[in-house]
Formats: structure tokens, sequence, C-alpha cells
């Protein structure tokens, strides 16, 4: 799913190069990692906002002012080539981040309304594959660049801010063209429903979003799952996020960095 797509894309944009980052501008090596891990810490305060925005308007317009959000957010990114800092690729990196909740938030809602009970559970999993493949192509695109003399540890700190601003526009123009795509395309439900679950949906009771909270905390199992995926997830997050400043210590090869990223 396009959405999800981007906002893995814009969060492992340089993970890989952190370091030289860091050297040619000067910031401060907490903001830069700070930049590729606000995916994971806006994600609960957004996911409770994308959760009333479902619950009270329709699935498409909520996803599209996501998408809207992505464009703005990248359009951010590319700034940082007309001010010359490092300041819009946080910011822009911020908004993007945010998206994320709306996008996995409605995975389930779309493939309930779209496909029928014997598609849906490959739908989904297409659905979700689509935040690994942001994260694979972020680093297929940093180990392209690598091999063509990017980020080079060597180079002058006025070139690698260059190749940063080329990264941002490069990536930039991808989410850009996959969110409006995404904006002509999307619709809120299709002409016939394909299922019994399909032609119900909307129709459930709102016993309110809170309401549905507590229940939900109150479920042993789902909280065991909680646990166990949050877990989970948060070594994959610090395993990529510490990637750039771990293997510099040892090897001074950017395309070698990026590749054992992809694996």
């Amino acid at each position: 799913m396009g959405l999800i797509f981007n906002t893995s894309l814009a969060h492992q944009s340089i993970a890989a190069v952190t370091e030289q980052v860091n050297d040619a501008f000067g910031i401060g090596i907490i903001w830069v990692n700070l930049s590729i891990t606000l995916a994971p810490l806006v994600y609960i305060p957004f996911s409770f906002l994308a959760t009333y925005m479902f619950n009270n308007m329709r699935r498409d317009k909520v996803l599209k002012i996501a998408a809207l959000m992505q464009i703005v957010g990248a359009l951010t990114r590319m700034g940082s080539a007309l001010t010359q800092s490092f300041w819009p690729i946080f910011v822009g990196s911020l908004i993007l981040a945010s998206t994320a909740p709306f996008g996995f938030n409605s995975i389930s809602l779309i493939a309930n309304v779209w496909f029928a009970d014997s598609q849906r559970a490959t739908a989904t999993s297409i659905m979700g594959l689509s935040d690994i493949i942001g994260g694979l192509m972020t680093f297929v695109i940093q180990a392209l660049l690598s091999y063509k003399g990017f980020f080079d540890s060597k180079s002058d700190p006025a070139i690698i801010r260059k190749q940063t601003y080329i990264v941002m526009i490069s990536e930039g123009s991808l989410t850009i063209l996959i969110a409006i795509l995404f904006i002509i395309i999307m619709r809120e439900k299709p002409a016939k429903p394909p299922s019994k679950i399909a032609e119900s949906s909307g129709k459930e009771k709102n016993i309110g979003m809170w309401k549905d909270v507590s229940l939900l905390f109150k479920n042993r199992n789902f909280m065991c799952l909680l646990v166990s995926y949050s877990i989970i997830y948060s070594v994959i997050n610090s395993m990529m996020d510490s990637i750039s400043p771990l293997f510099h210590s040892y090897y001074d090869n950017e395309s070698f960095i990026s590749t054992i990223a992809i694996i």
C-alpha cells in the first residue's frame, strides 16, 4: 500500500549514513538519529488520532488527507536543498512519520471492504509487506548511490550535504508520485460488496474510541500479542537505526554497509 511504503521509505532515508550526515551538517548525532526514529515515537499519539478519524469520517477521505500530509512532508524535506540546512529534513520526516498510523490502521479496514473472504488474508499480508519493501528500497538506493561514490566519509562536507539533498529530492519525488496516484485511485468501497463483511462494514455500533481501548486492555490474549509484537518491533528498529554507527567503527565502505542493511 502506497502510504505505508512512503512512510517506511522516509523512515530509513539516511539510516546507513548517519555518521557522514552528522559530520557534514554538524548538528549533533542525536538529531540525525532522532530523524530516523520519529516513526515509532509519534506512532501512539497519531494512532489515536487516526482511529478517531476513521470512526467519524469516510475511510477514503481520511487516507487522502494522510496522502496530502505525505506530499507536504516530502516537499519539506526537498526544501533542504533551498535552505541548505538539515532542519527541513527533520521536520519533513516528522510529518511523514505522523502518517504511518493512518496506513497501518487501514489495512484490515480496506481488506474487509474490498476483498472476498478467500482473498482477505492474502490482501492483508501483501499490504503489510509494503512496510518491508519501503525499508529495503531505502537501503537499495543508498547502496546504489554509494557505488557511485556518494557519502564517502573522506569527501568534503559540502559534497556530502549536496548528496543528501539529492537523496531527499529523489525519494521525495517518488513519495509525491505515489501519494498523488493514491489520491486519484482511492475509493471508499467497490460498487458491489465482495462479501457479507464488506456489505455490513460501516454499520457497526460505535461505542466510542476510549471504550474500545478499555475493552482491549482487559483482553489478556490481546495484551500478550501487544507485548510480543512490541518487543519484536523494538528490536528490529534498534538494529536498523544502529547500522551506521555500529559498522562505521569497523568498515569505511558505504556500499558494504548498505548491503548489510538490506540483508
